[in-house]
């Protein structure tokens, strides 16, 4: 009878114990997570990345990260106010990342040039040519390379700032949603929608897309509301012999690309409208003056043979 009391009590000990190390490593595990997140943002260059509050919950595979940031000095390349990602564990036994839904919501980041041949984006520097090729090749030797898919993509209420070549852009991103992504499934039509403000112009975007078909394609349709033209004038000569004082297109229609293996195709359907366009010469000389210049059904289609 002693003894029999003997192993129960032990075995209650090991219980306690089991539950007590279970609780603590679920416990510690975000905040493991969260050094995992900030250590590798740190080996990519980040001079500063915080992160406030990590929720993890392993059985549902649901990870959310808020006020996620890399800070330079007094500039924010990328703050993330919450990211929200849920993981399918099942995927996982047949060598997919599948993320069933992935939310950005409230987020900026910024896209910039930092040398001839740099760039950062959200103050990480981007691997150089030789670190992509060598990555690349490390993809194909792999004997059974894993599948990568998104159920459902949501980014809301983010800003994308681009500053590299002359150019200085900011695009508002009010709704932008990618559905059915899944490289396993090459020929399953992914959805893609856009809406936003390009440099305070209204832009919306619908496509299908087959990214990982072996023909991959793109079909949708756009619309374009009176975009600055300005700034084509840091691709234009720099011998000053003309400039755009100012001017803006606005643009809708359908399009199509086709990359296919011996022919590439492409298709546009639409309209184009220039409206105030101004070009000055030397010394601000006005070269021209256009009220508005509206082109209405334009149809293009393009067939590039691969050599």
């Amino acid at each position: 009878m002693e003894l029999s009391k003997i192993f129960s009590r032990k075995r209650t000990i090991i219980v306690i114990a089991a539950l007590v190390m279970a609780i603590l490593i679920l416990t510690l595990l975000p905040y493991g997570i969260g050094y995992g997140i900030v250590r590798a943002l740190h080996d990519q260059g980040a001079e500063e990345a915080l992160i406030e509050d990590i929720d993890f919950n392993p059985f549902t595979g649901r990870l959310i990260i808020q006020n996620m940031s890399i800070r330079e000095g007094d500039r924010i390349p990328l703050n993330i106010s919450e990211l929200a990602i849920q993981i399918s564990w099942r995927s996982l036994f047949k060598k997919r990342i599948y993320l069933e839904e992935l939310t950005l919501e409230k987020s900026s980041l910024y896209i910039e040039q930092a040398g001839n041949s740099q760039w950062k984006v959200g103050g990480l520097k981007i691997p150089g040519e030789k670190k992509k090729e060598e990555e690349a090749a490390a993809e194909e030797q792999a004997d059974s390379p894993w599948g990568f898919g998104v159920g459902r993509l949501a980014i809301r209420s983010s800003t994308l700032k681009f500053k590299g070549m002359g150019l200085d852009t900011e695009f508002d991103i009010k709704d932008f949603s990618i559905a059915n992504i899944k490289s396993w499934e090459p020929e399953l039509a992914a959805v893609i929608a856009l809406s936003g403000d390009l440099n305070r112009s209204g832009l919306k975007i619908t496509t299908e897309a087959l990214p990982f078909s072996t023909s991959p394609s793109v079909n949708g349709a756009f619309s374009l509301d009176k975009l600055s033209l300005s700034p084509i004038n840091a691709f234009l000569p720099k011998d000053g012999k003309f400039s755009i004082e100012s001017g803006n297109v606005s643009s809708a229609g359908s399009f199509q690309f086709v990359i296919g293996q011996e022919e590439n195709l492409i298709n546009f359907r639409g309209g184009i409208t220039v409206e105030a366009l101004s070009l000055a010469g030397p010394s601000g000389i006005q070269l021209l003056a256009l009220k508005k210049l509206d082109l209405r059904e334009i149809e293009v289609d393009s067939l590039e043979k691969i050599s």
